[in-house]
């Protein structure tokens, strides 16, 4: 009688660091490393917020760099980074708040 070996797929790993991130009312870029063992894409939804890349594969970096806030109140951006592969079944969004400014 033998034995029977099952490999079992790896669970999936995200972790986004900074998961918050606050920053000032003027234009700038902020960084955020990602840990993974699998395939992972962002997504996000505004017209004053850029991403650097769309996607990348286990451990890396993206940047989101922001235009200036010329409202009175703060404004807030989510940013999704998600693993697309469809036994992941984990993602973890990263809001960006960039502060308002003062007027004079």
């Amino acid at each position: 009688m033998g034995w029977n070996l099952c490999r079992h797929a790896a669970l999936p790993i995200l972790t986004i660091d900074p998961v918050i991130k606050e920053v000032g009312w003027n234009a700038g870029s902020t960084d955020f490393s990602v840990i993974s063992n699998k395939n992972w894409s962002i997504s996000e939804s505004t017209d004053w917020l850029t991403i650097s890349t769309a996607q990348g594969t286990g451990n890396g970096s993206f940047s989101a760099f922001f235009g200036e806030n010329p409202l009175a109140q703060s404004r807030t951006a989510g940013i999704l980074v998600s693993i697309p592969q469809a036994d992941a079944g984990k993602s973890s969004g990263i809001p960006v708040f960039p502060k308002s400014f003062e007027p004079l």
